[in-house]
């Protein structure tokens, strides 16, 4: 059994400021939703139909069933926004054509490679909030833009901050490939 390359991505149209604030609306929308089925009894699977005080912890279901609390969903918000402001270790930005996106990852033996991947992965997995930050889910021909991701002409300089003319040493290369 080995280990598994496990990569998340977001984009969004270059240029466009993702909206944060949107986005932390949205959840609490999900939130107070899932607090008025509680109240209704139709959360039968639920642990207790009380409703904290805290609004932090209030919770929020995903698409896959996940429930998680309101504050650390606003957590994982919080480091997605440091990570597309290229204010932190474990991704990259970079653009692609008419996108910019958020690339993270890494090998995985069973858990997230990245911190980051966590926070990318509840986010994607929230209905409607990353639409509602400004993400762009993938458009039909993701499978074109996931090659060009991991070509080796876009992902070195990118992610390794190698040499800016490592592309003019590669490219005979990736004309005879």
């Amino acid at each position: 059994m080995g280990a598994d390359f496990l990569y998340y991505t977001l984009s969004w149209i270059k240029g466009q400021k993702l909206n944060w604030k949107a986005g932390k609306e949205h959840l609490r929308k999900l939130a107070l939703e899932y607090q008025k089925e509680l109240k209704e009894g139709k959360r039968p699977t639920a642990e207790s139909n009380e409703i904290p005080e805290d609004e932090s912890e209030w919770i929020v279901i995903t698409d896959s069933g996940y429930d998680y609390t309101l504050g650390i969903m606003e957590s994982y918000m919080e480091d997605l926004e440091a990570g597309t402001n290229n204010l932190r270790r474990d991704c990259c930005v970079t653009q692609i054509g008419h996108l910019q996106m958020l690339l993270t990852g890494g090998m995985s033996w069973g858990d997230d490679p990245t911190d980051l991947c966590t926070s990318a992965s509840a986010l994607s997995d929230c209905p409607g909030l990353a639409e509602a930050i400004g993400f762009n889910q993938f458009e039909h021909d993701y499978k074109k833009m996931i090659d060009k991701i991991l070509t080796v002409k876009e992902i070195l300089p990118t992610i390794m901050h190698l040499d800016p003319d490592l592309d003019k040493l590669i490219e005979p290369r990736l004309k005879t490939t």
